[in-house]
């Protein structure tokens, strides 16, 4: 299992070639042989029909000499005769032997018949005539192999051949074919089979190949660095080397490689986004802590400001009283001093336009109060008026004592 991890997809791919080009060869292999194994077994076939024609035909003069048309030697040579004429495949034919053995007629060896076959044996010292007598005797037919001269070739050939019995003149009728020729056949059929097999697996490894270039194309690289990638950016390790070329847009590998940079760039978006919320996060912070601040210091520039207003209040007050009193005193004295009722007269309008001034600074001071950063300059000003105030009071106050002296002096002076 681990070696088959470890090997690349090329290593695959071929080892895929090979095998398939071996079960290639193996299958075209066992059908080369079951073919030929085919063709024999149709060549056997083929030589067990015309044996048993040749049969038919020697059981017509059989019938002959039977129906007394014939005797038995004429109808006998008549037979042996016909089967001697015949030929298949242009250069195949028949022999007869009797149960002795002995050769009764052979179409391209007359020089055997007449003659004991028992002795007769191939190359391979098979003693082939006794054999096909044992066949025919225990089997009535059969196959024999072995081993018999060839007309054209000076060695003798692989041959079987079919025989069978005609019991009612104790004959054994037989007929074969070369195996050289099914071999001739087989190699003819080959050189047409093999160029067919070459060019089919020249063709499946054609494809094979194509394939693997596909595949290669597809992925950009092996399927193991492909996986290796993909377990790295999912693990979170957006560094590793993506073993890509640089003109690669469509494989496997290329997306990963965008997808790792394009998780690179959102990373450090993110990253830069908390430093300027980390920033933002500081600089509200201090901004909080100096609202805060300015807030205590316009509480305390308030109630400054609420103090200057109600000592404002107080000597307004105090003026009014005062010039209440001076007036009573201009009432009672305007008999006396005409010029004294008059200046207290003035003195009254005066206070009465500061008193409407105060008043009117009043209404700026509200307006004034929404402005923080006015606030010290309104509330000096607030208290320069209240002092200029207490002076004016003082000053009626000064007038008012005086005029009183003067009123008191009058008749004095007169006497």
């Amino acid at each position: 299992m681990n070696g088959q991890a470890g090997m690349t997809l090329r290593t695959r791919l071929v080892w895929v070639a090979g095998i398939t080009l071996l079960a290639f060869i193996l299958m075209g292999s066992l059908m080369l042989f079951h073919f030929k194994d085919e063709m024999l077994d149709s060549r056997k076939d083929k030589v067990r029909n015309l044996a048993e024609a040749a049969q038919t035909v020697v059981a017509h003069f059989e019938q002959l000499s039977r129906e007394g048309k014939m005797d038995q030697a004429s109808a006998q040579a008549a037979a042996l005769q016909a089967l001697k004429a015949i030929r298949y495949d242009k250069k195949e034919y028949f022999w007869v032997n009797d149960l002795n053995p002995k050769m009764l007629m052979h179409a391209i060896k007359p020089e055997l018949e007449g003659k004991d076959l028992s002795q007769l044996k191939d190359p391979n010292g098979k003693a082939l005539f006794l054999e096909m007598v044992q066949v025919v005797k225990s089997e009535g037919a059969g196959f024999v192999n072995y081993q018999w001269s060839k007309p054209g070739h000076s060695g003798p050939v692989d041959k079987i051949s079919y025989v069978q019995g005609f019991s009612p003149w104790g004959w054994v009728i037989g007929t074969g074919i070369y195996i050289d020729d099914v071999d001739a056949k087989f190699r003819s059929v080959l050189w047409v089979i093999l160029p067919l097999g070459l060019l089919m697996m020249g063709l499946v490894a054609l494809t094979l190949l194509m394939l693997g270039r596909s595949l290669f194309k597809l992925l950009g690289g092996e399927p193991q660095a492909a996986v290796a990638l993909a377990r790295s950016v999912a693990s979170g390790r957006l560094d590793q080397l993506v073993a890509c070329k640089d003109d690669d847009k469509d494989s496997l590998m290329a997306s990963l490689r965008d997808m790792q940079q394009t998780l690179r760039s959102m990373i450090a978006e993110v990253l830069s986004g908390a430093g300027q919320m980390s920033t933002a996060a500081s600089s509200l912070s201090h901004s909080s802590a100096e609202v805060a601040r300015r807030s205590n210091e316009q509480s305390e520039s308030a109630s400054a400001m609420a103090a200057a207003v109600e000592e404002m209040s107080v000597s307004i007050d105090h003026v009014t009283a005062n010039t209440s009193d001076a007036r009573g005193l201009a009432e009672s004295a305007r008999e006396m001093s005409g010029h004294g009722a008059l200046v207290i007269h003035r003195a009254t309008s005066e206070v009465h336009k500061i008193a409407e001034l105060v008043k009117g600074s009043a209404v700026r001071i509200e307006e004034l109060g929404r402005q923080s950063d006015k606030i010290t300059s309104i509330v000096s000003t607030i208290k320069e008026i209240a002092d200029q105030t207490n002076l004016v009071s003082c000053s009626l106050w000064w007038l008012a004592t005086t005029t009183r002296g003067k009123v008191s002096l009058g008749p004095t002076l007169r006497h």
